[in-house]
């Protein structure tokens, strides 16, 4: 059931007699938590069309921006600021300190500060192991 038809549902109940005599208060909480977390999800829906519109103009590649992650999201009540962290990853593994920030206020992205790594996928030599384990543990214990 998705937000939309758990409101719709939520308020028939409320205008039936399901509710006389209980405690309205608890659906309001409840109401509230569910906004808060749609409001967060909001948020990170912003900053993924943000990096896909603006991956052109970051000199980033399709690829680059594909197995971006979300690192963390942070929130500022005072400044209502909610800044969302991506993560750069290259065949599912995390690059060093390729970590994009992009800063919303309202619903709308204020700021931005990039770091990922552009066409990583050219800067890596190769995706196919050049020595086997037993090689590789040959050549560990020669030095």
């Amino acid at each position: 059931m998705n937000c939309k038809a758990t409101f719709k549902h939520l308020v028939k109940m409320f205008h039936s007699n399901y509710w006389h005599g209980r405690n309205v208060y608890c659906i309001l909480i409840l109401l509230l938590f569910s906004l808060n977390f749609i409001h967060a999800q909001t948020k990170v829906d912003i900053a993924r069309k943000f990096l896909s519109e603006k991956a052109t103009e970051l000199k980033l590649t399709p690829k680059d921006i594909s197995e971006a992650t979300i690192l963390r999201q942070t929130y500022f009540k005072k400044a209502d600021l909610t800044n969302v962290y991506f993560q750069q990853n290259y065949l599912g593994i995390p690059i060093f300190n390729a970590v994009l920030s992009v800063h919303i206020k309202g619903n709308q992205v204020v700021s931005w500060a990039n770091r990922f790594c552009e066409r990583a996928e050219s800067k890596v030599g190769s995706s196919v192991p050049v020595l086997n384990q037993g090689n590789a543990v040959t050549k560990v214990a020669q030095h």
